[in-house]
């Protein structure tokens, strides 16, 4: 799944974000885990990420890397079980973005992270680091799933 390339839409400067709708989903660990974006059983919950799928920069600063770090929490509602590798990125022009495990650093390989879901429902901690405002993707790859879930961020 690492070796899979990162297939990601772009989208025209200036052209509205194509952001991913809103799924309700059950069985969830607690109830601000149940609704995320995507369809997929692995899934960026909408209590960090909002429900109008953008992250919000707020008063954050860049890192020293010029990133800027948001908790993002995902979960999962148990309907898959094994790897799922996440990898973010820019649409809309030049940048970067990823994610990263909050209790599981060695889950991270380069850009990429891997979630290991086990038939269970469950919630990940987690930061999603970005360059700046613009419309960006996450892309889920599993040994049977494939999703790519658009989001916005903004000051």
């Amino acid at each position: 799944m690492l070796a899979r390339p990162l297939r990601l839409p772009t989208v025209p400067p200036g052209e509205v974000c194509p952001v991913s709708g809103v799924t309700e989903r059950s069985p969830a660990t607690q109830k601000s885990a149940a609704r995320g974006l995507g369809a997929g059983p692995l899934y960026p919950i909408t209590f960090y990420i909002g429900e109008d799928a953008t992250l919000r920069l707020g008063t954050q600063t860049p890192g020293p890397d010029g990133l800027y770090q948001l908790k993002v929490v995902w979960a999962s509602t148990g309907a898959y079980q094994g790897p799922a590798v996440v990898r973010a990125g820019r649409l809309d022009g030049a940048g970067r973005g990823f994610v990263t495990l909050s209790y599981d650093q060695g889950a991270s390989r380069g850009d990429a992270v891997i979630f290991t879901l086990q038939g269970a429902p469950a919630d990940f901690p987690s930061q999603t680091s970005v360059s700046g405002p613009g419309c960006y993707a996450y892309q889920i790859e599993g040994v049977d799933l494939s999703e790519v879930i658009v989001f916005r961020v903004m000051t």
